[in-house]
């Protein structure tokens, strides 16, 4: 089996839409507020107004990609900057499906009740089944090819 690789990558409007919405929910009650914004006593709020969108920004931005490799004989995850990442080996493969998932999931990891989900974007993914029992749900833009790599691999 050759080397597959795939991407996962989030709908920009989320990357830089998110951090505009912090932005705007912190900068509103300063705006509104009857005292006067640059006194010494607001500064709290005024970092606040600058750093919320910048940390919101920064892992958005970290988990707006999730590469996947499929090749001798392990599935390799990583997003954008290199972490987090993760290897799943054949051997520990039971099955894999594809599996419909709703974007109120969010991007990164996640950790669910009997595994994890990886992804940055999108409602399809692929569901992999290990023999230990648990579950690890990667996302992908291109699902089917992805289930087939794997399933390649699998000898399936």
């Amino acid at each position: 089996m050759g080397e597959f690789h795939d991407s996962n990558i989030a709908d920009m409007r989320y990357v830089f839409g998110l951090p505009l919405l912090v932005g705007a929910i912190t900068f509103l009650p300063w705006v509104v507020s009857p005292e006067d914004p640059l006194d010494s006593k607001n500064l709290p709020g005024l970092i606040t107004i600058f750093i919320a969108p910048l940390i919101v920004f920064s892992l958005t931005s970290m988990f707006s990609k999730l590469s996947t490799t499929v090749s001798d004989g392990k599935i390799s995850l990583v997003f954008k900057y290199g972490f987090p990442k993760k290897e799943i080996l054949f051997s520990e493969i039971k099955s894999a499906e594809l599996q419909k998932v709703t974007n109120w999931w969010g991007s990164g990891v996640k950790i669910m009740r009997h595994g994890s989900m990886w992804r940055a974007w999108g409602n399809t993914a692929i569901a992999i089944q290990k023999h230990d029992g648990r579950r690890i749900v990667i996302g992908s833009d291109n699902p089917d090819e992805l289930l087939q790599a794997i399933r390649s691999g699998l000898g399936n």
